[in-house]
């Protein structure tokens, strides 16, 4: 990220992908940010050249939904933000300039979108199992840096014969001798950065809904990020829209806070419509043991338990287009829930798994 200050009660801040997401086929979020004693209503941002709000459906950016919110800290600064999602990246992103610029204030912060191409290799047996194998990038296979290193098997049921061999042993097996033993390589079913293996075929009168149960293992003591995707597809398969839920955990004044955004968005045919997107506290929280339940068919799209059983509802049934949200909803036979993170111990932290409501 970067930052561009033009005084003492003026600051720009800018924030893309970090390394390990700036690889094609990886996603973040991108934002823009000017804090000053007052909204701006004149920050904009430019995406090679075009303002946000007038990017084509046919640009690599119109799908990440740029968004402009604010949001007052009570201690005399407003933050007026423009931030969009890119579910995964693709070569057309890449080069992109985006520059945020304020006419109220005289002030500007760009970057640059450099991605690298993903190393990464699918071994496809057929439509409902893949492999995947994932070791260190470019930047990381140098003796003194480190990478994770990771195999999976996306299928229909979990598999409990999956097995790592590392120069024949099984990675259970790994004397304390081997360079290897210290990964501590193990065994789970897919919590972060992974997809679920895909549900359906259904209707619109049985849509689906996806349960995530968050377990805390310690105390956020600084930022954590994580989003939570419901993908939609149509009888082809193509992807015509997905629900986000972006989580932050922050620090402020040794108190965890809790906000997120919520949002939905339109792919495939109906990419032309605007996505929704809100921003809030979830103050009710406390930490992260809850269960989420995302409800693609309800208006009530978000709920939470918490873990002493309250249940909270985050609707979007007052975004201005909901009701082109029911309409393709009319068309989806096909669902899957991706899990993103940035934090490579986000683990330590807090814990997910999933189960399908059907």
């Amino acid at each position: 990220s970067t930052d561009n200050k033009t005084d003492s009660k003026v600051s720009f801040h800018i924030r893309g992908p970090k390394a390990h997401q700036a690889i094609v086929g990886q996603g973040s979020s991108i934002t823009c940010s000017v804090s000053a004693p007052q909204e701006d209503d004149t920050f904009e941002m430019y995406i090679d050249g075009t303002p946000f709000s007038k990017l084509s459906p046919n640009s690599s950016w119109y799908t990440a939904g740029f968004n402009r919110s604010t949001y007052d800290w009570e201690n005399g600064t407003i933050s007026t933000d423009i931030e969009g999602f890119v579910d995964e990246f693709t070569t057309g992103h890449n080069g992109s300039e985006i520059n945020c610029t304020s006419y109220k204030y005289s002030g500007y912060v760009s970057m640059n979108i450099m991605l690298q191409a993903d190393n990464s290799t699918d071994n496809k047996t057929d439509s409902k199992v893949s492999f995947h194998i994932r070791g260190p990038k470019a930047h990381q296979a140098i003796v003194g840096q480190g990478s994770s290193i990771t195999c999976s098997v996306s299928a229909p049921q979990e598999d409990d014969t999956f097995e790592m061999y590392i120069d024949g042993t099984p990675f259970s097996k790994l004397s304390p001798n081997s360079s290897w033993y210290t990964a501590g390589f193990n065994r789970r079913t897919p919590i972060f950065n992974s997809t679920s293996y895909m549900v359906g075929p259904f209707n619109s009168s049985n849509l689906p809904g996806f349960r995530m149960k968050f377990t805390q293992h310690k105390e956020a003591d600084k930022y954590l990020y994580q989003t939570v995707n419901v993908n939609l597809y149509n009888g082809n398969g193509t992807k015509i829209g997905h629900t986000n839920f972006i989580f932050y955990a922050s620090v402020v004044d040794e108190t965890v806070q809790f906000t997120a955004y919520k949002r939905y968005y339109f792919a495939g045919p109906w990419v032309s419509n605007r996505s929704c997107s809100k921003y809030l506290n979830l103050d009710y929280l406390g930490g992260f043991n809850f269960e989420m339940l995302t409800t693609v068919g309800s208006a009530d799209m978000f709920q939470f338990i918490t873990s002493d059983g309250e249940r909270h509802s985050e609707s979007m049934g007052d975004c201005s287009n909901y009701s082109t949200w029911q309409a393709m909803l009319q068309e989806a036979e096909r669902a899957d829930l991706k899990v993103g993170a940035v934090h490579h111990d986000l683990a330590d932290y807090f814990t997910t798994e999933y189960s399908v409501m059907e």
